[in-house]
């Protein structure tokens, strides 16, 4: 009889451990799922506003070497897309980039970025970003490359990011040119968006 209580004791132990091992999680932590039950939008651009072109509150920046000019906005074919989407060139052995901050913002977020991009010339020479800022520092960045060769794709990052109030989060576009070859490549439909 006390080693049949015993071994039900023990049965009974190891199933309240189990049971309060699987049902704690830490603090603020935030779990991503493949499927969340809501998403709210905190940002999107198509480059555009009452079908004119814009990119108003973006940062831009040019690194030529020739001086030449060129369009920013240009027409867009995306499926989906407006009218209008973002042109970043780099000559060989340059770069530019095009850059917006978003801020009020604070607690732990589980973001997903995504845009539409195709890139016209240069192989693997964009990228996109996502980070948070605190102070002009990067705390956290999570960037991909752009590998597509004159075909529109779809690509998305996500990350959780802990913000504080005074934080910022910075999306970011970036074209180099290589030793041998310019990059150009074409950025539409911003989607910036809060999985919960």
């Amino acid at each position: 009889m006390l080693k049949r209580l015993n071994a039900k004791h023990v049965n009974i132990l190891i199933f309240g451990l189990l049971f309060i091992l699987c049902s704690c999680t830490k603090e603020n932590e935030i779990t991503p799922s493949d499927e969340p039950d809501q998403i709210v939008v905190l940002f999107e651009t198509s480059f555009e506003n009452n079908n004119n072109p814009d990119i108003t509150a973006w940062n831009l920046f040019y690194d030529y070497y020739s001086g030449v000019p060129y369009d920013t906005v240009v027409s867009s074919d995306c499926p989906g897309g407006g009218q209008w989407a973002l042109n970043l060139k780099a000559q060989k052995l340059h770069f530019s980039y095009a850059e917006k901050y978003l801020t009020n913002f604070s607690g732990n977020k589980f973001l997903s970025l995504s845009c539409y991009a195709t890139l016209n010339s240069g192989q693997k020479s964009a990228t996109v970003s996502l980070s948070q800022i605190r102070n002009g520092l990067t705390i956290k960045n999570k960037e991909i490359n752009l590998g597509v060769w004159n075909n529109w794709e779809k690509f998305t990052i996500r990350d959780t990011l802990n913000l504080v109030p005074a934080d910022s989060i910075r999306i970011k576009f970036k074209g180099s040119g290589s030793t041998y070859e310019s990059s150009d490549f074409i950025i539409d439909l911003v989607k910036l968006e809060e999985l919960l």
